[in-house]
């Protein structure tokens, strides 16, 4: 009975979890594309607001390649099977935002400079060096039902991976970048009030949406291991 109240809790707050973000989304989309200011240092009247989706969506693969570190690390101290399915489930999802961080900007960089791409532009070079090393991360997890030395590997490529993490993030201010400058204020030198504003509730928006999706591709990963062990009963009947 305990049992099955705190199932009905973990459902109910998931529940709220889904519909916050839900309610999140909307207020975001309100205030990106109606309520934040045109930014008038830039060529297209409306380019910039692609920030307001691309800046929160990287945080988001930060984010979630951070708890990949995170549970890598946790695997290589216990070997706990969990922090192996949370690894490589927070990876999978890290993709997902990684993806919409490294579209977004191209999207922009077309209007803006004409092209999709520019190699020497360090910060987006190094952000997709990042996507494509979680991309071989992912690729060395085969099959549903990942092997003890197959989770090791993946755990210490989980924790050598991180260090990318923080040269993507640092490069638009340490190397040599045509990432743009943050959307400033001139009078102050800052960001102007309505997009931090904006910046901020996307960061929350895309913190609730990683959330969302790791806890249920974790369901999806446990509803695969469960089919798995029914396959190998049945084969072994």
């Amino acid at each position: 009975m305990a049992a099955g109240r705190r199932s009905a809790g973990v459902g109910w707050a998931r529940r709220v979890l889904l519909v916050v973000t839900v309610c999140v989304a909307y207020l975001w989309a309100y205030m990106a594309i109606l309520w934040a200011p045109r930014v008038d240092n830039f060529t297209s009247e409306h380019a910039q607001r692609i920030f307001y989706l691309h800046v929160p969506a990287a945080w988001a693969m930060y984010l979630a390649f951070g708890i990949t570190f995170s549970a890598s690390v946790w695997y290589l101290r216990s070997r706990d099977p969990r922090a192996d399915a949370v690894a490589g489930c927070s990876a999978e999802v890290g993709m997902v935002l990684g993806t919409i961080a490294l579209i977004t900007p191209t999207l922009w960089a077309r209007e803006e400079w004409g092209v999709y791409w520019r190699w020497e532009d360090a910060k987006l070079t190094i952000t997709f060096v990042l996507w494509l090393f979680y991309l071989g991360y992912l690729v060395a997890r085969t099959g549903v039902r990942v092997q003890e030395d197959e989770a090791r590997l993946s755990a210490v490529l989980g924790v050598i991976g991180f260090a990318l993490v923080p040269l993507s993030f640092g490069a638009s201010r340490y190397l040599e970048s045509l990432h743009p400058n943050p959307i400033a204020n001139p009078s102050s030198g800052g960001l102007a009030a309505e997009v931090s504003q904006t910046l901020l509730v996307g960061v929350v928006l895309m913190t609730l949406l990683y959330l969302v999706l790791l806890l249920h591709r974790l369901d999806l990963k446990q509803l695969e291991i469960t089919i798995e062990d029914l396959r190998d009963r049945a084969e072994a009947r």
